[in-house]
């Protein structure tokens, strides 16, 4: 009876054995149809290229753009009408006077 048991762990065994070549040999194919399918997809985008979304014209000032980047410790304000010097405007008379050439099309 002990040689009967024996015989029978021996092709149990076997079977064992036989089954996971067997697996092994699948999950090398697996694998192998894994890395080709990945490849293709990146040969796919190449081809057609990263679609890119279309943006939208935001319209920020200068303050809000930097407190959208700095956050709230943004303190300093962008007026930057408020450094510009005032200059007051001179009559066409006083130009026509004060240039040493007439200009063609002027009534000078």
């Amino acid at each position: 009876m002990l040689l009967c048991e024996q015989e029978y762990c021996k092709k149990l065994h076997a079977a064992i054995d036989k089954i996971d070549e067997e697996r092994y040999d699948i999950e090398a194919k697996v694998q192998k149809a894994d890395k080709e399918i990945e490849d293709l997809k990146i040969k796919v985008v190449d081809l057609v290229g990263v679609k890119k979304p279309a943006l939208k014209k935001v319209r920020m000032s200068a303050d809000a753009m930097l407190k959208a980047l700095l956050g709230s410790k943004h303190t300093v304000n962008m007026d930057l009408r408020a450094n510009l010097k005032q200059v007051k405007k001179e009559t066409k008379e006083e130009d026509c006077q004060s240039s040493r050439w007439p200009q063609q099309g002027s009534s000078c």
